[in-house]
């Protein structure tokens, strides 16, 4: 249990690091899966969507549909990248 516990907030502080390192871009979930694991990191996209679900319910990044279709892109808010900052502080 403490193993999928860990892993779930792994994946959280790694969706939000890649996020907050790159404040003016958006991106799909499954770009942020492909970048985050080229760093080393084995998540699952599903994984890294009930991150992403989280940190938009704490309002640490937000996600906004393509006008032109359904896509969700997520990036990081003002919240999420002070967040981020006082944690690494």
């Amino acid at each position: 249990m403490r193993d999928a516990q860990q892993r779930r907030e792994d994946v959280r502080h790694e969706v939000l690091q890649f996020l907050v390192s790159r404040p003016v871009l958006a991106f799909s979930s499954e770009a942020i899966t492909r970048q985050v694991n080229r760093l080393g990191f084995d998540f699952l996209k599903i994984e890294v969507e009930e991150a992403l679900t989280l940190l938009a319910g704490l309002q640490l990044i937000s996600g906004k549909a393509d006008g032109l279709g359904a896509t969700l892109y997520y990036q990081a808010t003002s919240k999420g990248i002070l967040e981020h900052e006082r944690r690494d502080a």
